[in-house]
């Protein structure tokens, strides 16, 4: 039996902090439902074409207001973005599917996502590249995708971007609808302001704020938590009975509604994202994985897409639902980096057991996604 490469002594070799996130990714792939089991080996093996989907913030990033900068200007806190792009140079794509708005997004993860991928693109392998990656911002109907040489591929990122778009009459109704839904609901500021990130800009409001954007997403920024259940059933009672079906309208964030077309639900995004990579199964890590009071959280919408795992990262085990799905993985990012240092690991250890040419090619992968160090000899 091969030596697995956590256990190879030579002049590189995998660093404490990602055999410590290892151990503990291992730890928590034991404890899965035999079924998630089966199917994250049969990925790892490439006995199934898979590939990984994940929310952004409080998955990727931490919940800190003040340390969401994620990549941007060289801040990793979490140092998620090395396995991250490994895995999507190994074979596993990676599809990041935001609720943020394309100026956030865009800024503090799709550009420096593409940096990162073309760092490595010289050496390449035969298996993935940054034409594996893809980023959404459900939040202005945008996707980013690339093409081989790391260049934005405007023709395949046109048609579903145009596609997002409301037709004529269905923004102004859906706008009218939150207006006359709301207004019984402000009766106080909020005692805490809310707030609204755009770019790298955070604004903070003190009641309700209605945001049309671009006519693709209509948002209800502001509002109670307790209070968004009730708010969307009056939505929808404003909206013709014919169109209520055309429209997705549901929490967003922790004090918001976000009212889109039915096309730019996460779950959506998930089934798009398949498609365009191909794969057989996704595996998917989102925070927002509830379902109170007849509310879903927008990740948790991704249990209903046929072949997909959702780990759930979010704070509170205790409010994951019981799904056949669905497995709390732990809380918050450090959760997801320990998964996704194992996912890569363990794909590595495959693609280095092929043979010699996989194997120089995978610890320079390895090494350039900072998960090695130089042997320390005595």
């Amino acid at each position: 039996m091969a030596t697995h490469i956590t256990q190879i002594t030579r002049h590189i070799e995998i660093s404490p902090k990602v055999r410590l996130a290892y151990s503990r990714g291992a730890e928590t792939v034991r404890n899965l439902p035999v079924r998630q089991r089966e199917l994250l080996n049969k990925a790892i093996n490439g006995s199934i074409r898979a590939c990984i989907g994940s929310d952004f913030d409080k998955t990727l990033v931490p919940t800190d207001e003040n340390r969401r900068q994620f990549f941007f200007l060289g801040e990793d806190p979490i140092g998620i973005l090395g396995p991250l792009g490994a895995n999507a140079f190994m074979g596993l794509p990676v599809g990041i599917i935001s609720g943020n708005t394309i100026e956030y997004v865009n800024a503090r993860s799709a550009e420096p996502m593409q940096a990162f991928m073309l760092g490595f693109t010289r050496k390449q392998t035969a298996i993935g590249g940054i034409e594996g990656l893809a980023i959404y911002a459900l939040n202005g109907g945008h996707i980013t995708l690339y093409d081989q040489s790391g260049a934005e591929n405007w023709t395949a990122m046109e048609k579903y971007n145009i596609e997002q778009r409301m037709q004529n009459g269905l923004s102004e109704e859906l706008s009218a609808a939150m207006q006359k839904a709301v207004l019984p609901f402000i009766i106080e500021p909020l005692k805490e302001p809310i707030p609204i990130r755009s770019g790298l800009t955070t604004s903070f409001v003190f009641s309700p704020v209605l945001q049309n954007r671009a006519g693709v997403q209509i948002c209800l920024i502001g509002v109670h938590p307790e209070e968004r259940g009730s708010i969307i059933d009056a939505i929808k009672a404003n909206i013709a009975p014919e169109n209520v079906q055309k429209f997705c309208i549901q929490p967003g964030g922790e004090y918001s509604i976000d009212g889109s077309l039915s096309t730019l639900e996460k779950r959506a995004a998930g089934l798009d994202f398949m498609n365009r990579s191909k794969a057989a199964h996704m595996f998917y890590f989102g925070d927002a994985v509830y379902s109170r009071n007849g509310l879903e959280g927008n990740d948790y919408s991704m249990v209903h897409n046929p072949n997909t795992t959702v780990f759930a990262v979010n704070p509170d085990k205790n409010e994951v639902p019981q799904h056949e799905s669905v497995s709390w993985i732990g809380s918050g990012p450090e959760a997801t980096y320990n998964m996704l240092v194992w996912m890569a690991i363990e794909r590595a250890n495959a693609l280095i057991n092929d043979g010699e040419e996989s194997r120089t090619t995978t610890w320079s992968l390895l090494k350039y996604a900072g998960m090695t160090q130089e042997q320390i000899t005595p």
